[in-house]
């Protein structure tokens, strides 16, 4: 996993999706309070897209947390019938504040995701009314 391909997999709750990962989306129509990728602000995307950045980097630290959580995604990756979905909160200060992952299937990385990334904290803060959570597809 490296941080081009964690970007190119977002999927926002604004249904902001580039790359590969735009298959993978929910429709607008699927998603009630999604925003088509045509119609959400240009703030909002660009900031998607550095929080998937940034996830991507702290992800890939030498830390305990982000090794377990990757060992998971790596595990997963052998046999992907579904991405991978990681529904983050980001409070007014930038702090990813709440986790969740979208399958059942998939639980038990969520104590793993928090871990890695809980209580982190974003270079900017979310432009104002932005939609949340953003969700990154992490296969």
């Amino acid at each position: 996993m490296n941080r081009k391909s964690l970007a190119s997999r977002l999927i926002a709750a604004l249904g902001l999706a580039s790359g590969a990962s735009a298959m993978a989306a929910p429709s607008t129509a699927q998603v009630e309070g999604m925003v088509a990728p045509s119609q959400a602000p240009a703030a909002w995307v660009a900031y998607a897209e550095t929080v998937a950045e940034t996830v991507s980097t702290w992800l890939e630290t030498d830390d305990q947390p982000a090794t377990a959580a990757r060992a998971y995604i790596g595990a997963r990756e052998a046999s992907p019938d579904e991405p991978l979905i990681v529904k983050i909160w980001i409070n007014p200060e930038g702090r990813l504040s709440r986790l969740d992952i979208s399958s059942q299937k998939d639980a038990a990385a969520t104590p793993l995701m928090r871990e890695a990334l809980i209580g982190r904290i974003l270079t900017n803060a979310p432009p104002p009314e932005m939609r949340q959570p953003l969700h990154i597809s992490l296969d």
